[in-house]
């Protein structure tokens, strides 16, 4: 299984074509949110507005650590001139000469060799390298698919959809009980590499979900990488119907296990249901594996049939200052002992919910959870890209930072 670190986790799509988890099965807020900002008046290349944009943007939210932003535009640079056929020979003096003090000036020393406008576009990908959180630029394509997403049909091969923080493809995180994907054999942790015949190294997440949607009875052809070896495959697609997000048995008579495969609006409901179907068990296993999302008043109210009423879930604390508790709200149901399974595509949400219940008494068993709670904001650029930044970061109940550093058991 390839367990690459995932993009957040965070963004997660459900379906593969079926639905995004995004907007939580139905659509919630807080998650990845569209925010306009005005453009910079300049008489500049629309390029270089967009480095001027994403700059002023990332030093206004205090997200960009200026310790990275020489060495980041430096690789930028470089990978731009090395794809032209160019000499990469001079960056590390002009780097010395002209960083981290006139930036404009170093990327400009280039221009001769390579057209500025693409010099632009790599400092400004410099720029997303060297932010204190994960960050990307979203290109033309992925912004249209990310905003054609809920206008596409409800086809395709039936999976919960992630990238990598590094773009090297796309991860299935976790295949859909009795659609395709599970069909065909897919594994959470398994890497998508191509698309019909397209690599989706770099493609992009929401590219990604709109090359695997489809017309029901159409044929993808995928690439899918499994612990270094390469398998291909045609899945045909099917519409997607993702039945509940919480499925419950029993272990044994007095173990009930409990999965939760997404988090929306409905599943603190439907865990409430199971536990009043499981009354008297000593003990109740909370499978958390491969799951994401970022609906945190669902967390809260989860958290609720766990632990006491009035108990800390978890703190967020906005780029712009804005501090924000999260407490559960209702008496608590279950009073067993309790087991937590969590893995390292665990992530979003899911490890606010991890975390808390580990606070309180639960045993954490598995891996160290992928460590990005923070839902993400898309901010629109002058050139019909965007920029796609954490909107917060948040903190357990002992004040310790989830965001990279995720819940160990």
């Amino acid at each position: 299984m390839n367990t690459g670190r995932i993009w957040p986790s965070s963004i997660l799509i459900l379906g593969l074509g079926a639905m995004s988890a995004l907007s939580a099965l139905p659509p919630t807020g807080g998650s990845c949110p569209l925010k306009a900002r005005p453009h910079l008046a300049s008489t500049v290349s629309t390029a270089q507005q967009v480095y001027q944009e994403t700059l002023s943007l990332l030093e206004d939210r205090g997200q960009l650590d200026h310790r990275k932003v020489s060495q980041s535009l430096a690789r930028a640079v470089s990978t731009e001139l090395a794809r032209s056929g160019q000499s990469t020979a001079m960056v590390g003096f002009m780097q010395m000469l002209y960083l981290p003090g006139q930036p404009e000036r170093f990327v400009s020393s280039f221009s001769a060799q390579v057209p500025a406008d693409r010099l632009w576009q790599a400092a400004t990908e410099g720029l997303a390298q060297a932010v204190s959180g994960p960050a990307r630029l979203m290109g033309l394509e992925e912004m249209r698919a990310y905003q054609s997403l809920y206008s596409l049909p409800m086809n395709g091969i039936g999976a919960v959809l992630s990238s990598t923080i590094d773009g090297q493809g796309l991860i299935i995180q976790r295949p859909l009980p009795g659609h395709p994907a599970e069909r065909a054999g897919l594994q959470p942790g398994d890497r998508i590499i191509e698309v019909n015949g397209e690599s989706t190294l770099e493609m992009g997440l929401y590219t990604g979900m709109t090359r695997l949607r489809g017309e029901a009875g159409t044929s993808v052809e995928i690439a899918v990488e499994r612990q270094g070896e390469v398998s291909r495959m045609s899945i045909t697609r099917e519409r997607i119907d993702p039945g509940p997000s919480v499925s419950s048995s029993w272990s044994d008579s007095e173990t009930g296990h409990i999965q939760l495969c997404w988090i929306d609006s409905t599943t603190a409901d439907q865990v409430s249901v199971a536990l009043s179907e499981m009354e008297g068990a000593r003990q109740i296993v909370l499978d958390l594996r491969n799951l994401g999302g970022h609906d945190v008043t669902a967390v809260q109210r989860i958290a609720s049939s766990f632990v006491p009423a009035d108990t800390l879930v978890a703190r967020m604390e906005s780029r712009e200052g804005a501090r924000h508790e999260l407490r559960t709200m209702t008496p608590r149901q279950y009073l067993g002992q309790l087991i937590v399974l969590v893995n390292e595509q665990t992530s979003g949400s899911a490890e606010l919910l991890a975390s808390c219940l580990q606070e309180n008494g639960a045993q954490l068993v598995g891996t160290n959870t992928a460590g990005q709670p923070a839902s993400l904001t898309v901010v629109p650029l002058a050139n019909g890209t965007a920029l796609q930044i954490p909107a917060e970061s948040w903190y357990n109940s002992a004040g310790d930072k989830l965001d990279g550093a995720g819940v160990r058991p």
